[in-house]
């Protein structure tokens, strides 16, 4: 994504176009057109436009809406969790000019997108990179090093990637319930259908047979209903050749089989992530991850025969790898589109499932560039 000042400096610095990388998509909104049109000297405008229209991007709508800005049309409606109001009051805190909304606009459309935001504007660039936006100046863009990389505890990942304690990116843990027998008809309690781990083989197939209804109390029942995007961990249970640990992901599909509620039983941990940080469907592919790389048996326990996970010392010793959101959601679609083809292809579902393994290590490392991958 080129931003209005880049076209300025091309015209300054007479930099050629013909030396641009090649082989890169480029982006703009309708804001820099927009903008470049407003330049009051009539020749430098003109000049300007020319430098634009020789450039080949593709021009797509902004990600939000604002009045006396937007043109309809070119722009979509909402601000999903206030994106565009937090980076225009970040860049209006570090100093207020009359082109901030735009900024904020084209940040904003860059961090959504996936895109690399190049920009001279040190306020834009700082603000954009603190809502994990990918940006570079346009000495690094010129010069090719616009996919920078960073030592990290898991090795070489992208330089905008974050690499924290999973313990960071959850919001809440919550303890299941039990309940009691659904023949006992008490006041004050609801049927529920309970998970319990050994269910979670069976719910990843879409089998919903076997599933226990127990009487929950009401009260309890508020706090711990399950809700889509919860991940279910089993912290009881488990078996010599399948340890505790195991990770089972709530979606719409799940919720809306059955008129009864779902809750999970006390011997498997609920646990929320914060959403403005993290999508819960790629904690729960790295989690799966982890799990069948056997990190989970590191922190198991035996005691009186039952095997217990240790899930608060797994939460506050284990790292993941976050990249922006963009990405967090490719790598998602990539994962489920290929177990989707591993399940059709049965008769080579060992070897396929060896390849996904490896895949899936690159992928989370960012080895591999989404953009590289057709599934």
């Amino acid at each position: 994504m080129l931003d209005t000042n880049i076209f300025n400096h091309i015209l300054d610095n007479k930099i050629l176009i013909e030396n641009f990388p090649e082989n890169l998509n480029l982006f703009i909104t309708h804001i820099q057109l927009d903008e470049l049109e407003k330049t009051r000297d009539q020749n430098r405008r003109k000049m300007l436009l020319t430098i634009f229209k020789k450039i080949d991007q593709e021009n797509i709508p902004t990600e939000s809406l604002v009045l006396s800005v937007s043109k309809l049309g070119k722009a979509k409606l909402g601000d999903e969790n206030g994106l565009y109001k937090k980076i225009k009051l970040d860049l209006d805190e570090k100093e207020i000019k009359q082109n901030n909304k735009q900024d904020a606009l084209i940040a904003k459309t860059t961090i959504k997108n996936g895109l690399i935001l190049v920009t001279d504007d040190s306020d834009l660039l700082e603000v954009t990179q603190k809502y994990n936006g990918e940006v570079i100046n346009l000495e690094d863009f010129l010069s090719g090093n616009y996919r920078k990389v960073k030592e990290t505890e898991i090795g070489q990942i992208p330089q905008i990637w974050k690499v924290v304690k999973i313990e960071n990116v959850i919001d809440e843990i919550i303890s299941g319930d039990w309940g009691i027998d659904e023949k006992e008809n008490k006041d004050g309690f609801l049927k529920c259908q309970v998970i319990r781990g050994t269910d979670f083989l069976n719910l990843e197939k879409g089998i919903f047979l076997g599933i226990p209804r127990r009487l929950i109390k009401e009260s309890s029942f508020k706090k711990k209903e399950l809700k889509s995007g919860d991940l279910l961990i089993e912290i009881s249970g488990g078996s010599k050749k399948q340890p505790t640990g195991r990770v089972f992901h709530i979606n719409n599909y799940l919720l809306e089989k059955s008129s009864i509620p779902w809750l999970c039983t006390n011997f498997v941990k609920l646990i929320r992530v914060k959403e403005e940080t993290i999508l819960s469907e790629y904690l729960w592919h790295y989690w799966q991850y982890l799990y069948d790389k056997g990190i989970t048996r590191i922190y198991e326990k035996r005691t009186t025969g039952i095997r217990n996970f240790k899930y608060r010392d797994f939460l506050s010793n284990e790292i993941i790898s976050i990249p922006p959101f963009y990405e967090q959601q490719q790598i998602v679609n990539i994962i489920n589109t290929v177990d989707k083809k591993i399940e059709l292809e049965e008769s080579s579902k060992s070897i396929l499932k060896e390849l996904f393994k490896t895949m899936l290590n690159k992928l989370m490392t960012g080895e591999i560039r989404l953009k590289d991958i057709e599934v």
